[in-house]
């Protein structure tokens, strides 16, 4: 189930830039909805198992000499909540893009899934160098040429109803 709620956010990211028109809207609504049913079941293991860790994933990812590397996954009673809310809040936020993203549309529909990517990686992964990977993905999103970073599209949201200020010359 884990591995799942990761990898449909991913998968609907490259559906997504594949599509075009509405297509796109409802690719990315279908695979947001998707992961959140699929993070669903991750509940009855984690209320059964109580503080340990659930839906452990720890496959092999680099095996060299004297050096290998998992990726290991899990979710626990923080953790779960958290994969929880972002499954919930992503649909919430494709579904409302429409009236709030009149520009590149599709691009923002395909870097909010992969957004959602990084973010549930962040929250279920048990291994440093594998948290670090997925905090980059979730970080570096947003940040792209395609879009500016987060505080750019904040600032203006903060300015609604103030004027504007601009510095003085110093003349």
């Amino acid at each position: 189930m884990l591995a799942a709620t990761i990898l449909i956010p991913l998968a609907g990211f490259f559906a997504v830039l594949s599509l075009r028109g509405r297509s796109t809207f409802i690719a990315a609504l279908v695979a947001s909805l998707a992961a959140f049913f699929v993070s669903l079941g991750l509940i009855a293991p984690a209320a059964a198992n109580g503080a340990h860790f659930t839906s452990v994933l720890n496959p092999l990812w680099v095996d060299v000499p004297g050096m290998q590397i998992h990726l290991h996954f899990g979710v626990d009673g923080i953790s779960l909540w958290l994969v929880l809310l972002t499954t919930f809040l992503v649909p919430i936020a494709v579904w409302i893009t429409p009236t709030m993203v009149k520009d590149r549309h599709k691009n923002f529909l395909a870097l909010l899934l992969l957004f959602e990517f990084g973010i549930l990686g962040v929250f279920s992964s048990l291994d440093l160098l594998i948290f670090y990977v997925f905090w980059e993905v979730a970080l570096v999103t947003f940040t792209r040429h395609s879009y500016p970073p987060m505080y750019q599209w904040v600032a203006p949201a903060r300015a609604v109803g103030r004027r504007a200020t601009r510095p003085q010359s110093a003349t």
